[in-house]
C-alpha cells in the first residue's frame, strides 16, 4: 500500500538511502516522492551558506564578501520560502508569529543577521560569530522546524483531504530527514537530533548516552530520532486509504514528532546554558567565545521559544535573559535554570528519560564548570514527567485577571470579558469545577456542603450574587479565586495522592503536578508570586523575609525536593514530607489572612468610609476562603482529644462583604483562629509578624492577648461587641437611652456563612436562667432583696431604661421629685453597668460552675474558653470600654499600694492608658493553666482536682476583687459629693456605684448576710441623697470583713486620692486630714488618672 507511485532516479535513490541508513528500523516510504523535491534541496542550500560563510570550518576572511554571497544564496530558495511563508489560521503560525510580533519573522531573523545592520549583530565580534551561529541555527533548524510542523498542521486541518495529508506527510519528512548521506545529512533536523542524543546521558546515569547504543559514537542514533522516525511510519499507516484516514492514529504520531523535535532544542537551549555558565565562572563574557556561545543558544532557543512560552511565560524569558546578546548573566546559574526550565515545559508525553542530563554535569558536585570553585550544585526541584495542564493553570489565570485590568475598579465589562476567559480555560475551570477522581474532598464539604466550592464561588464573583454585590469586592474575589484558591484546592489532592499513592513512579508525577501549580507557567501569576508578595511583609527574628532563608518561597521549594527524596526512600516518611510542603504551602494565606485582617481594623479605626471596605474586605474573604476549610476542620488535642474549630466562624464573618465590621478585632479574631489550628509541621515562627504590627504603624490594632481559643467564642466576643456599641449610644439624655435600648433589645445579624444560635445577643444572657451554684446564689439573693426573679439583671437594665421600678418617681430626702436631668443620669449608669458587667460576670461565674461539671474534655474547653472570652476580650489594645478586663484596668489605675504610694497595682505602677491591671494578669494567668490542663490531659477526672478548682476559685475570687474595689470607690466619690454640699450631684454616682455593688452582692451576702444588707441599704437608689457619715469607711469595714480567700490584702491596695487614716485605721507619715479633698493626694471624682466608670 506504501510503495513508491513514480519518481525520478534521484528522487529514488534519495529515499532508498534514507531507509538504509536507518538500522533495525522500519523507514518511512514517501508516497510520492516527486513532491519532496523542494524540501530535500533545503538541506542542499544550508550545505552552501555554511561553505561559504565558514570555508574549512573557520570564518571566512573577507566576511563582508561572504555574508552578501550567502544572501544570495538564500534569497530564491526553498529556505527563504519556508521563511516568508504566511500562514494565518494554523496553530504553529499564529503561536510563532504571536511570540515574534512578525509576520515573516524568520525572513527578518536571517536578513538582520546576513546584513549586520541591526542590533545585537552589528557590534564588535558579533558581527562574525554571531551572525554565523544565528544564520546556520535559523537556516538549518528554525526554517525547517516551522515547515514541519506547517505541514502537520495542514493535515490535522483537513482529514477529509486523505491525498493532500499524505504530500503534506511526505514534505514534513523530507524537512526532517534531508537528503540522507553526503553533506545534506549533516544539515537537517534529524542530524541535529543525533548530536544531542551524543550529548545528553540517562538521568542518574554517567554512561547511558540518550541512543541506540548508549553510546556517543559518531554513528550512534539518537532515541529522539528513533522516536520521530517510528512516528512518521505511523503517520504513514494512518493515512493510508483504508476507507479513510485515522485520524486518531495520525493526531497521535503527529504530536509524538513535535514533541520530539521540541526535546531536541530544549537539549540545546539546556547544553548553550552550560556553556554560557562556564564563560561566567571564567570571568570571560566579553571575547569570541562567549558571544559564540550565546548567540548559539539564543538561536537554538528560538526554534522552540513560542511552544516553552505557550507552557511557561517565565521559562521563555529565563532563556532569553540567558540568550540576550550580547548581555552576559552576572551569576553561574545559567545551567541550574535552563535545567529546570525545561523540564518544567516538556512536551505532552514526554518525560525526563526523552530530555536526558547534559554529559559531565552528573560528578557528585552536580556541575563540572570551570574554575571549580566556582562550581554550583543544581539543588531546585525539577520535575520528570510533563506538567503542562497544571503549569497552564496560571498562564489562564493571568488571562482572566489580565482581562480584569491591572489597576483600579473593574467595571461589569471587564468582569464579563474575564468569565470569558475563564470559560474559555482548558485546565483552570476544569479543576475547579470536581475534584480529581478519588480525591477525599471530605474537608471541603464539611465546611462549604460541596466538594469543590470554588466553582460555585467563582461563579458568584462573576455574576455579583451575595456576598459579592460590590464590584471592588468582586474583582478581588475573581483574582484570588484563579490565582490562589483553585491552584490550592489541586495542590491539596495532589500531595495528599504523592504521599498514599504507593507507587512511586506515580507518586512523584503527582508531585510534579503540585509543583506545576506552586511555581506556575507564569510565576507572577502563581502560588509562588503570593508567597514572595508575602515575604515583603513579614518578620522572622527581626529581619524582612524576603531573600532570605525564612522566606516561605524558600522553604516551599525545599519542601518539595524533601519530599521528592521521602518517595525515593519508600513510605516511611511521605506523611512528614506532605504535612512539610502543605503546611507551608498554607502558612502563605495565614500570612494574607492576618494582614488583611490588620487593614479591616487599621480602617475600622481611623474611620474609613463604607467604599473603603469593599476590596480588602473581598480580598481577606477570598483568601482567607484558600484555608478556611482547614482551619475549621476538627483538630486533635496534644492529648489526643477532639476539639471543634468553629472559631473560624467569626473570621468569615468579619470578612462577609454584605456586613461592614463593627469591632476592631478582625486580626486577633484571625490570630486566634489560626493559632493551633497551623499545620502541625509549620510553627506560628515560620509564619512570621506582619510588618504593620513590627514597625508598630498603628498601635491601637494587631496587639493580641496570650489568649488563644481552639473553640467557638463568637458569641461571647458579639456580646462584648454589643455591650461596646450601647456604651458608646448611651448617655444622659433620653434620646441616647433609648438608642441603647435598642441596641440592648436588637439580637446580632449574621451573615450566611455562619449557623448561629438564636439569641446571641446580650439581653439573651441577662435573662437567660441557669442550674450552676453561682447563678442560683444569685437568684435566691436577688428574690429576698428586691424580688426579682430569674433574669434579675435584663430586669434592673429594663427599669433604667424604661424609668420604672426605683427609677420611676425618685424624691429627694424632702420627697421633691429629682430633676430630670439628675435621673437620666442616674438611669444611663444603671443601664450601662448591667450590661457592660454584671451580665458579664455572672456569665462568666455559671461558665466556670460549667466548666468544672463537664462531663467532656470538649465541653470543659468550651466552657472555659467562652468565660475567658468574656473576661478578655478579643484584644489586650483594648483602650475602650466594656470589658471586665478593661475596668479591672481603670480600677488599678484609682489603687496604690500602700499609704503614701504613688504605685499603682498596674504593670508598670502608673496610670498610663496602655497600663494593665495586675489582677488581670494574675486571672489571664489561671485562665492559661486551666486551658493548658485540657488541652494536655487524655481523660477527664471524674471530678475536678483541687489545683483546677482553685484556679478556678482564683478567677471569681479576683474579679470579684475588681468589683470590691469599684463598689468601695464609689463610696468615697460619694462621701466627696456631700462635701462639696452641691444638690443633686450625687445621682449618677450612686447609682453607679448600686450597680457595681450589684456584681457581688450575692458574694458578699454569702458570707455576711448583715454586711450585704447595710452595703444594700446604703447604695439602693430612691433619689435622696445617702446619709451615711463616712461612707467609704462604713462600706470598707464591711467589704474588708468578707474578701473572698484567694488575693492577698495587698493586691487590694488603697485608693489614691483617700487621706490618710480617713478612717482611723493607718499611721501616716505627716498630719491627719479628716474630711475629702483635705489631704495631698486627694482627687476629685476622676481620681488617679483613672477616669469614671
Amino acid at each position: 500500500a506504501r510503495a513508491m507511485l513514480s519518481a525520478s532516479s534521484r528522487i529514488a535513490a534519495l529515499a532508498l538511502a534514507i531507509a538504509a541508513a536507518l538500522p533495525g528500523a522500519c523507514a518511512y516510504t514517501f508516497f510520492d516522492v516527486n513532491s519532496v523535491a523542494a524540501e530535500l534541496s533545503v538541506a542542499d542550500t544550508i550545505r552552501d551558506i555554511k561553505d561559504l560563510l565558514e570555508p574549512g570550518g573557520t570564518p571566512a576572511l573577507d566576511f563582508a564578501q561572504a555574508t552578501a554571497d550567502a544572501l544570495s544564496a538564500y534569497q530564491g530558495s526553498h529556505v527563504e520560502t519556508l521563511a516568508r511563508q504566511v500562514n494565518v489560521g494554523e496553530p504553529t503560525y499564529d503561536l510563532y508569529r504571536a511570540y515574534f510580533g512578525d509576520d515573516t519573522w524568520l525572513d527578518t531573523t536571517l536578513v538582520s543577521c546576513f546584513e549586520g545592520t541591526v542590533a545585537p549583530w552589528n557590534a564588535g565580534a558579533v558581527i562574525t560569530l554571531g551572525r554565523i551561529e544565528c544564520i546556520e541555527k535559523t537556516s538549518m533548524d528554525a526554517v525547517p522546524l516551522v515547515g514541519i510542523q506547517h505541514h502537520l498542521d495542514l493535515i490535522k486541518l483537513d482529514f477529509s483531504n486523505v491525498s493532500a495529508a499524505r504530500v503534506n506527510a511526505d514534505k514534513a519528512y523530507a524537512l526532517y530527514r534531508g537528503p540522507a548521506g553526503g553533506t545534506g545529512d549533516s544539515n537537517s533536523p534529524f542530524h541535529r537530533a543525533n548530536l544531542r542524543g551524543r550529548n545528553f546521558l540517562e538521568p542518574g546515569t554517567t554512561d547511558i548516552y540518550l541512543t541506540d547504543d548508549n553510546s556517543n559514537s559518531d554513528t550512534s542514533t539518537a532515541r529522539t530520532n528513533l522516536a520521530i522516525e517510528s512516528a512518521f511510519d505511523q503517520l504513514a499507516v494512518a493515512l493510508v486509504d483504508l476507507g479513510g484516514a485515522d485520524e486518531s492514529g495520525a493526531t497521535a504520531a503527529i504530536d509524538t514528532i513535535v514533541a520530539q523535535l521540541e526535546i531536541v532544542y530544549l537539549q540545546a537551549s539546556i547544553r548553550y546554558a552550560y556553556q554560557v555558565d562556564q564563560q561566567v565562572a571564567a570571568s570571560d563574557t566579553t571575547g569570541e567565545a562567549f558571544l559564540k556561545r550565546q548567540a548559539e543558544g539564543q538561536a537554538f532557543f528560538n526554534v522552540i521559544a513560542p511552544r516553552v512560552n505557550s507552557v511557561s511565560t517565565t521559562a521563555a524569558e529565563t532563556f532569553a535573559a540567558i540568550y540576550n546578546v550580547p548581555n552576559a548573566p552576572t551569576q553561574v546559574t545559567s545551567y541550574c535554570n535552563a535545567r529546570r526550565l525545561a523540564r518544567f515545559s516538556l512536551p505532552e508525553g514526554t518525560t525526563e528519560l526523552n530530555l536526558g542530563d547534559l554529559e559531565n554535569t552528573m560528578a557528585d558536585d552536580g556541575r563540572q564548570i570551570t574554575p571549580p570553585e566556582e562550581a554550583v550544585v543544581c539543588t531546585e526541584y525539577v520535575v520528570t514527567t510533563s506538567v503542562v495542564p497544571f503549569a497552564r493553570v496560571a498562564l489562564e489565570a493571568n488571562d482572566v485577571t489580565s482581562a480584569l485590568g491591572e489597576t483600579g475598579v473593574a467595571d461589569l465589562v471587564q468582569i464579563t470579558n474575564a468569565q470569558a476567559a475563564y470559560d474559555a480555560s482548558t485546565s483552570l475551570k476544569a479543576f475547579a469545577d470536581s475534584p480529581p477522581a478519588g480525591g477525599d474532598a471530605s474537608v471541603f464539604s464539611n465546611r462549604y456542603g460541596n466538594p469543590a466550592p470554588y466553582g460555585v464561588f467563582i461563579a458568584d464573583c462573576f455574576a455579583g450574587t451575595a456576598p459579592w454585590i460590590q464590584t471592588p469586592g468582586r474583582k478581588e474575589c475573581i483574582e484570588k479565586t484563579v490565582r490562589d484558591a483553585i491552584p490550592m484546592y489541586r495542590i491539596f489532592f495532589l500531595v495528599e495522592d504523592a504521599a498514599t499513592n504507593g507507587d512511586a513512579d506515580l507518586a512523584r508525577r503527582a508531585l510534579d503536578q503540585a509543583y506545576a501549580l506552586w511555581r506556575g507557567g507564569n510565576e507572577a501569576r502563581a502560588v509562588l508570586a503570593r508567597a514572595e508578595r508575602r515575604s515583603q511583609d513579614y518578620y522572622t527574628d527581626g529581619v524582612l523575609q524576603e531573600g532570605t532563608d525564612q522566606s516561605l518561597v524558600t522553604i516551599i521549594d525545599a519542601a518539595f525536593v524533601d519530599f521528592a527524596a521521602a518517595i525515593s526512600g519508600g513510605a516511611a516518611g511521605l506523611a512528614a514530607a506532605k504535612d512539610q510542603l502543605f503546611g507551608n504551602l498554607q502558612a502563605v494565606y495565614y500570612q494574607a489572612s492576618l494582614r488583611y485582617g490588620w487593614i479591616m481594623d487599621d480602617l475600622l479605626d481611623t474611620g474609613a468610609s463604607a467604599q473603603e471596605f469593599f476590596d480588602p474586605q473581598g480580598e481577606g474573604l477570598a483568601f482567607w476562603r484558600v484555608v478556611e476549610p482547614f482551619i475549621a476542620a476538627v483538630t486533635t488535642t496534644p492529648g489526643g482529644n477532639t476539639v471543634s474549630s468553629a472559631v473560624a466562624d467569626d473570621v468569615t464573618e468579619r470578612l462577609d462583604p454584605t456586613e461592614l465590621p463593627t469591632l476592631k478585632d478582625t486580626y486577633c479574631l484571625t490570630e486566634a483562629a489560626l493559632e493551633g489550628r497551623l499545620n502541625p509541621s509549620v510553627a506560628r515562627a515560620t509564619v512570621g509578624v506582619l510588618n504593620y504590627v513590627f514597625e508598630d504603624r498603628n498601635p491601637t490594632v494587631g496587639t493580641c492577648a496570650a489568649f488563644v481559643p481552639r473553640t467557638a467564642v463568637g458569641r461571647e466576643l458579639l456580646v462584648v461587641g454589643q455591650a461596646k456599641a450601647l456604651a458608646a449610644e448611651v448617655d444622659d439624655t433620653q434620646v441616647g437611652i433609648e438608642d441603647a435600648r435598642a441596641i440592648y433589645e436588637t439580637p446580632e445579624s449574621h451573615n450566611s456563612f455562619l449557623t448561629v444560635a438564636a439569641n446571641t445577643d446580650v439581653q439573651s444572657l441577662a435573662q437567660a436562667s441557669y442550674t450552676t451554684e453561682a447563678y442560683q446564689r444569685a437568684l435566691t439573693y436577688f428574690i429576698n432583696t428586691d424580688g426579682v426573679g430569674s433574669g434579675f439583671y435584663d430586669t434592673f437594665a429594663l427599669q433604667a431604661f424604661e424609668s420604672t421600678g426605683p427609677f420611676a418617681d425618685p424624691r429627694d430626702a424632702s420627697l421633691q421629685p429629682i430633676p430630670v436631668e439628675s435621673v437620666l443620669a442616674a438611669r444611663q449608669e444603671m443601664a450601662k453597668k448591667m450590661v457592660e458587667d454584671a451580665t458579664a460576670v455572672q456569665t462568666i461565674f455559671h461558665l466556670l460552675d460549667s466548666f468544672l461539671a463537664a462531663s467532656d474534655l470538649v465541653s470543659a474547653l468550651e466552657f472555659l474558653e467562652r468565660a475567658r472570652a468574656l473576661f478578655s476580650g478579643a484584644t489586650t489594645a483594648f483602650g475602650s470600654p466594656s470589658t471586665v478586663w478593661d475596668r479591672a484596668n481603670k480600677r488599678a489605675r484609682n489603687f496604690v499600694t500602700g499609704v503614701g504610694s504613688s504605685t499603682y497595682l498596674t504593670d508598670d505602677g502608673t496610670t498610663s492608658s496602655t497600663s494593665v491591671a495586675l489582677v488581670n494578669g494574675r486571672i489571664e494567668d489561671s485562665f492559661a493553666t486551666l486551658q493548658d490542663t485540657v488541652l494536655t490531659a487524655i481523660s477527664l477526672p471524674p471530678t475536678p482536682s483541687p489545683a483546677t478548682v482553685s484556679e478556678v476559685n482564683a478567677i471569681k475570687d479576683r474579679i470579684e476583687l475588681i468589683y470590691q474595689q469599684a463598689t468601695l470607690r464609689y463610696a468615697w466619690l460619694l462621701d466627696e459629693d456631700a462635701a462639696a454640699g452641691v444638690a443633686n450631684n450625687y445621682h449618677d454616682h450612686h447609682s453607679e456605684g448600686w450597680a457595681f455593688w450589684r456584681v457581688i452582692a450575692p458574694l458578699v451576702n454569702a458570707r455576711s448576710a448583715s454586711a450585704a444588707a447595710d452595703i444594700e441599704a446604703f447604695y439602693a437608689y430612691t433619689g435622696a441623697r445617702p446619709t451615711q457619715d463616712k461612707a467609704f469607711c462604713f462600706v470598707k469595714e464591711r467589704l474588708e470583713a468578707n474578701r473572698p480567700g484567694t488575693p492577698s490584702a495587698s493586691e487590694y491596695g488603697r485608693l489614691e486620692p483617700v487621706p490618710c487614716n480617713y478612717c482611723g485605721d493607718e499611721t501616716c507619715p505627716g498630719p491627719t486630714p479628716t474630711t475629702p479633698g483635705s489631704g495631698a493626694g486627694a482627687a476629685g471624682s476622676g481620681g488617679g488618672g483613672g477616669g469614671g466608670g
